[in-house]
């Protein structure tokens, strides 16, 4: 195993010999099991690859380094490296949250690796801004970074339930919430900062490949706005909106995921 496969706990399943490469990519304080009820459906017509982001879940956080890893150009950097090392070609990126601009980045450097993008929950900029609903207002993201400064486990615990939702359901939130305590808190900071503070539409016109937008219906965090902004603004976007609730319906409704997805991928 190469050294960045290591770094990342690349994981390799499916079929080796498909001619086509699906990676799996999770959002902040998540890991890659939380692909678990989608990557089964893939596994015959695809070579699989899931792995942590840098700072998150299995990877190797003794490499981790704010000035790398606080900006999206670290991670999205970090993608390719992994297909390069795996020698990916006619790669296809299922990106979660965060993850979906990642993918945006590495495209937009190697716009030749990769041949379709399907984003959940995905948004280019979580700040308000004049006619643009992103979310949340700047003072509402201070407050957050202020909070994840003094209390991060205090406020992993009213953050986890609303990100979750499906209060139901309980078990879900739990697993975020252990998921995300499991990060050091000087890594969730800087990785928190680079989540709420990214802006990204200007450069959503340029990512033209295929992409498959899933749109949680209702969704705390990014708000069906950012949706319909990103089909308005992606070249070849197609949106379906998930009859789901909660920002990881991967996790919470992995059926109405697949049904989205199929026929796309």
């Amino acid at each position: 195993m190469t050294d960045r496969l290591r770094i990342n706990n690349v994981t390799v399943a499916g079929n080796p010999a498909a001619g086509r490469t699906l990676v799996f990519a999770h959002g902040f304080g998540s890991d890659q099991r939380f692909w678990r009820y989608i990557t089964p459906d893939f596994e015959r017509d695809w070579r699989i690859v899931l792995y942590d982001l840098t700072g998150c879940g299995g990877s190797d956080i003794k490499t981790f380094s704010r000035l790398q890893y606080g900006r999206l150009e670290g991670h999205a950097q970090d993608l390719i490296d992994i297909c390069d090392e795996l020698g990916a070609s006619r790669v296809s990126v299922v990106s979660h949250s965060i993850s979906a601009m990642t993918s945006a980045l590495a495209f937009l450097q190697r716009p030749a690796l990769f041949e379709k993008f399907v984003w959940i929950g995905a948004t280019p900029c979580l700040c308000n801004h004049r006619d643009y609903v992103g979310g949340f207002e700047k003072a509402q993201l201070d407050a957050i970074y202020e909070a994840i400064s003094v209390d991060f486990f205090g406020w992993l615990r009213g953050a986890a339930p609303m990100a979750m939702k499906n209060p139901d359901r309980p078990e879900l939130a739990a697993e975020y919430t252990q998921c995300v305590a499991a990060m050091r808190p000087d890594i969730a900071l800087p990785l928190a900062r680079m989540t709420f503070q990214m802006d990204l539409r200007h450069k959503m016109n340029r990512v033209n490949l295929p992409v498959l937008v899933l749109q949680p219906a209702d969704d705390d965090f990014v708000p069906l706005a950012v949706g319909e902004f990103l089909l308005k603004h992606l070249p070849q976007a197609k949106l379906s909106v998930i009859p789901s609730e909660g920002h990881f319906p991967q996790l919470s409704h992995p059926q109405a995921v697949l049904g989205a997805m199929a026929g796309f991928v």
